[in-house]
């Protein structure tokens, strides 16, 4: 039998697990995850997934002594803090790239966002959402809201903008536009308004067909605030997420049109719902007014 003479252990500096918000499942394989110093982005090192489907790293620049156990990070001896930037691509176009600053070494032992300060006050999040990027399928059972932000303004496209939509019941689906101002928000379906009938049909009650849903749209759009990091052409991930209200034009301004805060829609079943401008094959938007 062999004997163990030295034994010790090496730790990841940083682990991500990677999160679909639709289906919400985690996102295992087919990722391309790297992460490099802020002030040195030519020194990228790839992540490796776990068995456990988490995209984690080794031999990070000025982590080793963080991996090897030599500094601790306690409140006694504080170990010294790095900034990296930490680049997430689809290798399949699913979802869209995000970038993000991360400060290593966490303050917490468990993968990044696994500490309840890190979340919602009431939920720990799963793991890093990604948004649907729109060159991704659509599962049959899949309702889907898709279309193109042009920003009023400029006539340019409204890239890197957050949207909302928001059932009746209340409940939240969100999407982010692409560089081209393109987005896609898949959502399951909602219950039944009306109720389900078969063959034949039930008093006060609709073919599966004809059934819609009621939802109001939202659009935060505010590209002064959007935040670009060292080394990469993604805005950061975290200044996406915080934009401002822009509002939305359901019928252009040189129309007489005036903006609105949110847009109603329609969701019918089993067809895609296209927000747009009277007219326009876009949807116009106005970006939020900064602050002076």
């Amino acid at each position: 039998m062999a004997q163990v003479i030295e034994q010790f252990t090496v730790h990841t500096p940083l682990g991500i697990r990677l999160w679909d918000p639709v289906t919400d499942r985690q996102i295992r394989g087919d990722m391309h995850v790297v992460a490099y110093p802020a002030h040195s982005p030519h020194a990228r090192s790839n992540a490796y997934s776990t068995r456990g489907g988490v995209y984690t790293f080794r031999h990070l620049k000025g982590m080793r002594g963080i991996e090897y156990g030599y500094t601790t990070g306690d409140e006694v001896s504080p170990a010294e803090k790095h900034d990296f930037i930490v680049e997430i691509s689809d290798k399949l176009a699913r979802y869209l790239s995000v970038s993000l600053r991360i400060e290593l070494p966490l303050s917490y032992r468990g993968v990044f966002l696994s500490d309840t300060a890190a979340g919602s006050p009431h939920e720990i999040p799963k793991g890093l959402y990604l948004y649907s990027a729109p060159t991704r399928s659509v599962p049959g059972w899949m309702a889907i809201i898709r279309g193109e932000l042009v920003n009023q303004e400029t006539g340019d496209a409204a890239a890197h903008a957050l949207l909302r939509v928001m059932t009746v019941d209340g409940e939240e689906w969100y999407g982010v536009s692409d560089a081209e101002g393109r987005y896609t928000i898949m959502l399951p379906y909602p219950d039944l308004p009306a109720g389900f009938s078969g063959s034949p049909l039930s008093p006060g009650h609709k073919p599966l067909a004809d059934q819609f849903w009621d939802m109001d749209l939202e659009v935060f759009y505010s590209p002064a605030t959007q935040v670009s990091l060292p080394g990469t052409i993604i805005p950061s991930y975290l200044s996406i997420l915080s934009q401002d209200a822009a509002t939305i034009w359901p019928i252009a301004a040189d129309d007489g049109g005036m903006a609105v805060a949110s847009l109603p829609i329609v969701l019918e079943y089993n067809k895609s719902t296209n927000p747009r401008t009277d007219g326009f094959t876009t949807l116009l938007v106005s970006p939020a007014v900064s602050s002076p």
